[in-house]
């Protein structure tokens, strides 16, 4: 068999989602919205002792969470321009469009990957913090004052800054994503989180809006689920084909789109599963050793890539200081698309992992090219796009694949 580390990591094993939920005394399947109320108690308890929020609502997908947050503002406030780093996750924008909101996109620091908001001549309504890779973006206390900041964690839930976890940061609202690769990598889903005793400052937009979202919430029947046994053989799948020496499988099958960005602005509108809600539990229980090893893993590349001259935007914000990096992959910005081409293709060939992302700035995609989204010039973040590398640090990264890609990197670089 051919050994391929896959980009993301870190799934569940079904067996011990079953192990949690036979100690939780739950059943493996949904039986009542009874049930389902009585596990999403439990593991909303253990999500808000963790992250230190008292605020937690569920969602089915990561752009779902966003979406009930743009389309609240948009009916309380009439009208709004969100704020967003020009390379991120398409589905942001997806949302905010769906929602009615017009959206600005702003440049980044190449080096840091941190949202330029300096140059701003006037307050956005709303802005939104990326916080790619998981590296923590700092949040302006002027800003906050004059705009509704969201703190999106979905790739960063794990990170800190200032002593609060990304997502639940004074005076934001946060959202995080339960998705394949992702933090807590699982079966999909996601949720709006805060520290609403932190929202209280009485010019603020945020506790208008949470009130109106949790209403809104508290007024919806929550639906019967009954995808829970092909969400079972999806999570056998997930813990099964994310080991490298089976990961080449699904990576050569097309249509699974497996390391695509796609845009879909007609996505769903769902619940968050029984079997996802089991899942995020599990996860929170394994959490600190995944910490431990990406935090290692990380500081590995870091090593790695400085005998180069390559410096990671990581290694940029950890000069910042007061603030924990868990990175979701392991960032380089290379000298040139050329050099990144170069070291990515002798990466994959070895079966290490290596992707170059977001294929592009937010302003090239088709669907983007409406009069609602509008941009300046984006030079730092067209360079990110065209020159950057992520590495894995999940659990499957041995030490043997830290020497193999020294090995490669230094017959390209010299």
């Amino acid at each position: 068999m051919t050994y391929c580390l896959p980009p993301v990591g870190d799934f569940i094993s079904p067996f011990a989602v079953f192990k949690e939920l036979s100690a939780l005394k739950c059943g493996l399947f949904r039986g009542s919205n009874m049930a389902y109320a009585e596990l999403e108690n439990k593991v909303a308890t253990c999500f808000s002792e963790f992250f230190s929020i008292d605020s937690v609502l569920w969602y089915g997908s990561g752009t779902s969470a966003l979406y009930a947050i743009f389309k609240s503002y948009r009916e309380i406030f009439i009208k709004g321009e969100l704020a967003v780093s020009a390379y991120t996750c398409p589905q942001v924008i997806s949302a905010a469009i769906r929602a009615g909101l017009k959206v600005h996109l702003l440049d980044i620091d190449p080096c840091s990957l941190e949202i330029r908001l300096d140059n701003l001549s006037e307050y956005p309504d709303i802005v939104l913090l990326s916080n790619l890779y998981g590296l923590p973006d700092f949040i302006n206390e002027s800003l906050m004052q004059q705009s509704l900041i969201i703190d999106d964690a979905c790739q960063g839930l794990l990170s800190s800054r200032a002593g609060g976890f990304l997502g639940a940061r004074e005076g934001t609202i946060g959202v995080a994503s339960f998705g394949r690769g992702k933090p807590l990598s699982g079966l999909g889903g996601g949720a709006i989180i805060a520290k609403t005793s932190e929202l209280e400052n009485p010019e603020s937009k945020a506790p208008i809006l949470l009130n109106s979202i949790i209403e809104k919430k508290l007024g919806n029947n929550i639906p019967q689920v009954s995808n829970s046994f092909s969400l079972w053989i999806k999570s056998f799948l997930y813990y099964y084909f994310s080991s490298p020496w089976l990961y080449k499988i699904p990576s050569s099958l097309p249509f699974l789109g497996l390391g695509k960005t796609e845009v879909d602005l007609d996505f769903p509108m769902e619940e968050l599963a029984y079997l996802q809600l089991a899942t995020v539990y599990t996860q929170l229980k394994a959490v600190e050793r995944y910490k431990t090893i990406r935090l290692k893993n990380s500081s590995k590349w870091e090593e790695v890539f400085l005998r180069y001259d390559l410096t990671s935007p990581v290694s940029v914000r950890k000069q910042k200081g007061n603030l924990s990096i868990v990175p979701l992959r392991f960032p380089i910005v290379c000298k040139s698309s050329k050099q990144r081409d170069s070291l990515y293709l002798a990466l994959l060939k070895a079966g290490l992992g290596a992707s170059k992302s977001y294929p592009q700035v937010l302003s090239k995609y088709l669907e983007f090219k409406i009069p609602q989204v509008r941009h300046e010039a984006l030079d730092g973040a067209e360079k990110v796009a065209n020159c950057i590398l992520t590495l894995p640090v999940h659990s499957g990264v041995r030490d043997v694949d830290f020497e193999r890609a020294d090995l490669i990197i230094k017959q390209i670089l010299g």
